[in-house]
């Protein structure tokens, strides 16, 4: 008689339980695996990675490139460095110049 008392409360208390757990569950499988989960996050820190490093680049040729088209404005333009920028992007040499083309990564 005992326990024929206890087992109704027992299943009034297991199942509220259980609806949690399955609740906590739910909800906590669906905050890792997500869109916006947990390990998308770790997905988004590397393409920001990505994405800083190709600007960090192009910046660097931006900066190049605004030093180039400095050297060339009239106020101070630089007549042997035009004429030798030329020589170079057209292939142009005098007859008598020897012309000696250094490597410019070294």
């Amino acid at each position: 008689m005992f326990w024929t008392r206890i087992t109704p409360l027992r299943h009034y208390i297991t199942w509220p339980v259980l609806v949690l757990v399955l609740c906590y569950s739910y909800l906590g499988f669906h905050m890792l695996s997500s869109r916006m989960g947990m390990w998308q996050l770790h997905d988004y820190q590397t393409r920001i990675e990505a994405a800083q490093s190709k600007l960090d680049n192009l910046s660097e040729q931006h900066e190049s490139l605004e030093k180039q088209t400095a050297r060339l404005r009239s106020s101070s333009l630089d007549l042997d460095t035009l004429d030798e920028e030329a020589r170079r992007l057209l292939n142009v040499s005098q007859p008598k110049e020897i012309v000696i083309w250094l490597d410019e990564s070294q």
